[in-house]
């Protein structure tokens, strides 16, 4: 991964695969491209990036990615949908670790698992809103769906998660609030900012809370 450089000062406020899994037929997989008609990629696109920030526990610094495609599912809450991934929240909780997806589909195509039942009903649970001559993307946690869920799935749906901290006995967090603010360059590279909330599902209910700068390359 090449690595960039991340400000230490925090902001309050595969892909292959992807294509196929989620239906986009012939389009092609963006890499270095700079003949865009948008700053913000028109075809899936996977960036590495490296966040630094805080959680209501500690300090992080650690490397994820960023993936970007045109909206998937009949219903999707946005002209693209997009995922922001660190490490494995659930199964190995470290601080900063988090899932954060804008469509359950999302989960099959960058493969990292969860209902398949969920996963093929599209579900979207997250809006994006863009700016595309500036290269501008928000994307926030959607807490009411207010979308028909699929036959057996429940409405807690514990897709968007995140870990303040940790440990064999480390809390998992589901998202309640949160957004994603990106600011592209080319297609090529990406800067932003996260903050999320989340309520524990440890059993004590308690609220904890991650923020974020990050920086990143296709």
């Amino acid at each position: 991964m090449t690595t960039t450089e991340v400000g230490s000062e925090l902001s309050r406020r595969t892909v292959l695969k992807a294509a196929g899994v989620l239906g986009l037929g012939g389009v092609g997989i963006a890499g270095r491209t700079r003949a865009q008609e948008s700053a913000i990629p028109t075809e899936p696109t996977l960036y590495q990036i490296r966040m630094v920030g805080e959680t209501s526990f500690e300090a992080f610094d650690r490397d994820g990615q960023f993936f970007v495609t045109p909206p998937v599912g009949e219903t999707s809450a946005g002209p693209r949908d997009v995922a922001l991934i660190s490490g494995n929240p659930q199964g190995a909780p470290e601080s900063g670790a988090i899932a954060f997806y804008t469509n359950t589909a999302l989960r099959t195509a960058l493969n990292t698992g969860g209902d398949p039942t969920l996963n093929d009903a599209a579900v979207p649970i997250g809006s994006v809103q863009t700016d595309d001559a500036s290269g501008l993307l928000r994307a926030e946690h959607i807490a009411d769906l207010g979308v028909d869920l699929p036959p057996g799935v429940s409405a807690g749906l514990q897709v968007n998660i995140f870990t303040p901290r940790g440990g064999i006995v480390a809390p998992l967090y589901e998202i309640g609030s949160g957004v994603v603010d990106v600011q592209f360059h080319g297609g090529t590279q990406i800067e932003g900012a996260m903050e999320f909330v989340g309520t524990s599902l440890g059993g004590a209910a308690d609220q904890g809370s991650m923020v974020a700068q990050f920086a990143g390359t296709a």
